[in-house]
């Protein structure tokens, strides 16, 4: 009963809702169709997963992978290249900036020739935070991945390489720094 008012209210034609539902269900039933929806629910999962393991050590993505990348590019990146390398937009490296900056974590700089632009630096104490987070996240990984043996674990790196490679081919966005091996 609550399923044919919501479709009143919604003007749902149940014949579309039904032809629609059925070719969702015919697609599943393909390999490539389920394996696609298997994977979009399983990332949903293991982000939400990561979120939880993370704010065990109030911790977030965007800061980490800030903090890893300012220490794999040498310490030092424009705010520009830090949202590519993010994969998030120049507004949201901004704030996550000013935070990190605020916690004393990175220091921004201006280029000597060129004061409309900035760098951002590691600080000392960025590196030593960097360095705790990096204790724990051993275990983290072998939470997560304790379902799998050694020969599965080196199975799914091999797929998820080529599906990433392939992605990355077809994507027209830029993420040049991934191909060339500096994020893996």
């Amino acid at each position: 009963m609550t399923f044919s008012i919501t479709m009143a209210r919604t003007k749902i034609n149940a014949k579309d809702l039904e032809q629609l539902s059925a070719q969702i269900r015919s697609q599943s039933e393909e390999l490539r169709g389920d394996l696609f929806l298997l994977f979009v629910r399983t990332t949903d999962v293991f982000n939400r997963h990561l979120d939880f393991e993370l704010g065990r050590t109030d911790a977030n993505r965007t800061d980490l992978a800030i903090l890893h990348n300012l220490i794999t590019h040498n310490g030092s990146l424009n705010p520009t290249d830090l949202a590519e390398k993010v994969f998030r937009s120049k507004h949201a490296i901004t704030r996550a900036v000013d935070n990190l900056e605020k916690e004393g974590l990175v220091k921004r700089y201006s280029v000597k020739n060129d004061r409309r632009r900035t760098e951002v630096t590691i600080t000392k104490k960025g590196l030593d935070l960097a360095e705790a987070k990096l204790a724990g996240r051993g275990e983290m990984i072998e939470r997560t991945f304790s379902c799998l043996n050694k020969k599965q674990i080196a199975e799914l790196k091999v797929i998820l390489k080529k599906l990433k490679s392939h992605l990355l081919e077809v994507n027209p966005v830029k993420y040049n720094y991934i191909r060339n091996g500096i994020i893996e």
